[in-house]
């Protein structure tokens, strides 16, 4: 299993803006796409900002199936304050009612 620890891929402890997000995120699907699993590891951050999340984390929702990233990726909460996980929670729970809204608008 790979870790990537978010603190390293960005080079800061505050992950905070799109740029980032966007790292992360080609960090993570190039692991995906080579069949890794991962687990993602949020130690050293001070703050993480929803449009961090929203790029580096809730963009992989829009492009695998809940069932593959169960599968494949581990999130380290132990790394995470409760408000952090909560955030982190929000953006997964936004990004599945936009795909199921997106599904049914199409059928």
């Amino acid at each position: 299993m790979k870790k990537i620890v978010i603190q390293k891929v960005i080079n800061n402890s505050l992950a905070v803006n799109t740029e980032q997000g966007k790292m992360v995120f080609t960090v993570i699907n190039e692991a995906l796409n080579h069949g890794e699993k991962i687990t993602i590891d949020f130690t050293g951050l001070s703050t993480i900002t929803t449009a961090f999340l929203n790029l580096s984390i809730g963009r992989l929702y829009q492009m695998n199936t809940q069932e593959e990233l169960k599968e494949r990726i581990n999130v380290d909460l132990s790394t995470l304050s409760l408000y952090q996980q909560e955030k982190l929670q929000r953006v997964i729970d936004n990004v599945k009612v936009k795909i199921d809204d997106e599904k049914l608008n199409e059928g």
